[in-house]
């Protein structure tokens, strides 16, 4: 209408020209806005852009991490601002968290992006806060896949490392700091800096010193000339402490009303751990009531964990929505606690929408809680003492690697404790991979690895090696980590060892297998070869030649195997045909007599280390035994072979590829499992057992003991006084009357400290403590084990691994779970992190 308007207006004095001029540019205004209406209304199609992002990958490879790098590392530290070591340690932990940092393919096996090329934009980001498509060019990475890539960085980095650097300061972590910042500043008793050019106005904000200073409140330095004695000068004068020069030592801690370093520290850790005195809480003012309720939510949903991780059963459930039938274990359970509860229901009925915390994550917070509290718990027994680590590693359900600890050793009352310590999931299974995770996860609840005093592992070559074993690893950084092995495993472990090095005998046994199955596969065959057998053996007493072993069934098994070559079905012929030729080949009777005389030299020893009441002397003559009858059996049949020069060939095949092979694999076998250290340091141990006292004690065993395999845990006066020491506590409690009804170290070792003999003899109590340590037999790891299956099942199989870490903790370690108050995991929930509504 405006347009008609001026069209009308201006034709009525068409001789202006000005007037005329603007109707031509009001139509060309009004044509290009209506041409941009129409070009914007239309759908803009993405660009792709074929960066090449090989080529990105490649040129970061070559620059920093190529053999022949291009930048050092002092430039790679300038530019990424920390060392290439962490930066490599960081990629490799965000990409075993997370699958969105592994290097995958395309369904045309094109790879992506690479976890470098990933985690150098957002470290790069992070560090010098640029935009989002500055490294394109570079690293050939699309802007809204590098702000994808800050994101997941972010998140990983948070949930990987929160446990280990999102926590409390300890007093090791405020000692280093002390240390590091006067280092470096030369100012003595700073926690942190107040460098303007690094910290933020939002930084500096939560500090209370820097909100201190700028209300007036700082406190004025302490005007004492000692205060430095320890933060600056160091101070050693322990004996003095009270009454030296100036009381160095009490004016750097001060008075009640006088300012100093120490007080000042201890006054902000005061404020900063009482939680309801801070400023968000004077903000929400929440009444002592709604405190109480909070509380009672928090109390039903830590029982309903517990009893659910008790149980080893699922928490969540498929459909948690108000109108399923089955919300899942956590939520029915919580349900059936609020029946019976009138006051929990109401708690829940009033539970704010934004903080009813029942969510998974709450749920994984509330276990993650429970495990550390025990785990603390755990590490309170330990204290100072020598432990024994147990490793072992299996393939959980969803075929991740998984790595179990067990700590043993000797509590303050003298018993035995062995406790579940966590599942760690490792990404392989090299011995520096093991040693680290090990090491990590004793560090961080500071327990000291020169406390070990013994390593135990199963029998693969990566944990048990000789020369780069984990085993040797860890006695690298500890010399008193003796590696014993479990007695139950070892010979069973050596004799699948000899399945696996020797081939024909792997194969003998594959058809041994192969046998049972065709005998023994229906209700039929396993009639005829018991008849067979009976008339067999009614035939072989008749002849006074009647086989026992592994031989006994032979000839029973071949009549069945004809049998069902004449009466099967066709399948089953061909089967039973096959076996029947391999059974009666001359290379499987003669495997078959060569196992049966082995096994018979092996036999005892192994039903010995099986007992539940193990001697360890007798265990050890056995072991002797045993290696000296398969060296007997093998030199006897070397005298034959030289005897006899005809058909070399196949002599050679039978007397060495098989005869020799498998008696030199149990041989090694058993002298790597049963090492000479190992048995004399059992054998040494053993003068200490109250069983056969007269005979066994030795007070010069027991110095040879301390004197080759602890002397590190004494002094030089210590093993001095020793063995007079010892004589005593032979003469006063080995010929005692109670010494007697003593049947295992264990129970001397608890008897000694009811009767507070510990003190009187604390060195010998400390002997038979470091013996304790070592295990004769265990299977706690393998308990573990079992208890993960029962957790992590086929429909659970998606458990993230710290989950199921926690959920294991709690199964296995029950007692201790029980025990723990429920008022302290409120405290230790509250403290993880922020919430929105107080408990205290």
């Amino acid at each position: 209408m405006l347009h008609e308007f001026w069209r009308n207006e201006l034709t009525e004095d068409a001789e202006d020209i000005d007037e005329r001029r603007m109707l031509q540019l009001y139509e060309q205004r009004q044509t290009v806005r209506q041409r941009t209406q129409s070009s914007s209304n239309r759908t803009q199609r993405r660009r792709y852009l074929n960066r090449d992002r090989e080529v990105g990958d490649a040129h970061l490879f070559n620059d920093y991490f190529f053999d022949d790098l291009v930048y050092p590392d002092d430039i790679f530290r300038r530019r990424f601002l920390m060392q290439k070591e962490l930066f490599l340690r960081i990629v490799d932990a965000v990409k075993n968290h997370s699958k969105y940092f592994q290097w995958k393919a395309d369904a045309t096996g094109k790879k992506g992006l690479s976890p470098l090329q990933k985690c150098t934009v957002a470290i790069r980001q992070l560090a010098y806060g640029v935009p989002a498509d500055q490294y394109d060019e570079y690293l050939r990475i699309a802007e809204t896949t590098i702000i994808q890539c800050l994101f997941n960085f972010c998140r990983c980095v948070i949930e990987v490392f929160r446990a280990q650097y999102l926590r409390r300061p300890n007093a090791a972590d405020i000692q280093h700091l002390l240390e590091m910042h006067e280092q470096r500043h030369s100012f003595p008793d700073m926690l942190g800096s107040l460098d303007w050019s690094r910290n933020d106005i939002n930084v500096l904000n939560e500090s209370p010193l820097f909100n201190d200073v700028l209300q007036g409140n700082a406190p004025e330095p302490s005007r004492c000339s000692n205060q430095t004695a320890v933060t600056v000068n160091g101070f050693n004068s322990w004996k003095k402490v009270r009454n030296g020069k100036a009381r160095a030592f009490l004016s750097h801690i001060g008075k009640d009303n006088v300012s100093s370093p120490h007080r000042n520290a201890e006054k902000e850790c005061e404020d900063l751990m009482n939680q309801p005195q801070h400023i968000s809480r004077r903000f929400d003012n929440f009444n002592d009531e709604q405190i109480a309720t909070n509380r009672l939510r928090l109390k039903a949903r830590i029982h309903v964990v517990l009893l659910l991780a008790f149980q080893g059963i699922p928490f969540k459930g498929h459909d948690e929505k108000s109108s399923s039938s089955n919300r899942g274990n956590f939520l029915e359970f919580l349900d059936v606690l609020s029946m019976y509860n009138d006051e929990l229901s109401k708690a829940i009925a009033k539970a704010p929408k934004n903080a009813k915390y029942t969510s998974h994550d709450i749920q994984k917070q509330i276990l993650h809680v429970l495990s550390m509290r025990v785990k603390n718990v755990i590490h309170e027994e330990i204290g100072v003492a020598k432990y024994y680590i147990i490793v072992d590693e299996a393939r959980d359900e969803s075929k991740r690697e998984q790595v179990s600890i067990v700590l043993r050793f000797v509590d303050t009352n003298g018993f035995i404790q062995e406790h579940f310590f966590g599942l760690i999931h490792v990404s392989d299974t090299a011995a520096l991979t093991l040693k680290d995770a090990i090491y990590s996860s004793l560090a961080h609840y500071n327990l000291d690895v020169q406390n070990i005093r013994g390593q135990g592992y199963d029998g693969s070559s990566n944990m048990r090696g000789e020369f780069n074993g984990l085993q040797v690893l860890i006695i690298k950084d500890c010399r008193s980590a003796y590696y014993v092995h479990c007695f139950a495993h070892r010979l069973q472990l050596a004799l699948v060892a000899t399945l696996k090095n020797v081939t024909p005998i792997h194969q003998f046994f594959d058809r041994l297998t192969f046998i049972v199955n065709i005998v023994g596969s229906s209700c039929k065959h396993n009639d005829e070869l018991k008849n067979a057998h009976a008339d067999d053996i009614a035939h072989l007493i008749a002849i006074n030649e009647l086989e026992t072993g592994l031989i006994k069934m032979f000839s029973a098994s071949c009549m069945v195997l004809l049998k069902v070559m004449d009466d099967g079905l066709p399948s089953q012929r061909a089967d039973a045909t096959s076996i029947y030729d391999e059974m009666t080949s001359f290379d499987f009777v003669f495997i078959l007599h060569l196992m049966k005389e082995i096994m018979g030299i092996t036999d005892i020893l192994c039903q010995t280390l099986q007992s539940k009441s193990q001697d360890i002397i007798n265990a050890m003559k056995l072991v002797l035994s045993t290696k000296n009858l398969l060296q007997q059996m093998r030199d006897n049949r070397r005298g034959r072979a030289r005897a006899r020069q005809d058909n070399f060939t196949i002599e050679h095949h039978y007397q060495v590829d098989l005869f020799y092979a498998s008696i030199d694999s149990q041989l090694q076998e058993i002298n790597g499992r049963f090492s000479d250290d190992a048995m004399e340091l059992l054998i040494l141990s053993n003068a200490l057992n109250p069983q056969n006292a007269v005979e066994s004690f030795k007070v010069e065993d027991i110095c040879k003991l301390v004197e080759k395999f602890y002397a590190e845990d004494f002094t030089r006066d210590e093993k001095e006084q020793l063995e007079m020491q010892l004589k005593h506590y032979e003469y006063n409690i080995v010929k005692g009357p109670n010494y007697n009804n003593l049947a295992t170290i264990s129970e001397l070792c608890q008897w000694l400290v009811k009767t507070n003999k510990s003190v009187t003899y604390n060195l010998s109590f400390r002997v038979i403590v470091l013996v304790l340590t070592l295990p004769v037999s265990t299977a706690t790891t393998e308990q573990s084990f079992s208890a993960m299956n029962i957790v992590k099942t086929r429909l659970r199989s998606k458990m993230e691994d710290g989950f199921l870490s926690d959920a294991l903790m709690i199964y296995i370690e029950r007692e201790i779970a029980r025990n723990v108050i429920i008022e302290a995991i409120i405290e230790d929930f509250e403290n993880l992190k922020e919430r929105r509504i107080p408990f205290s």
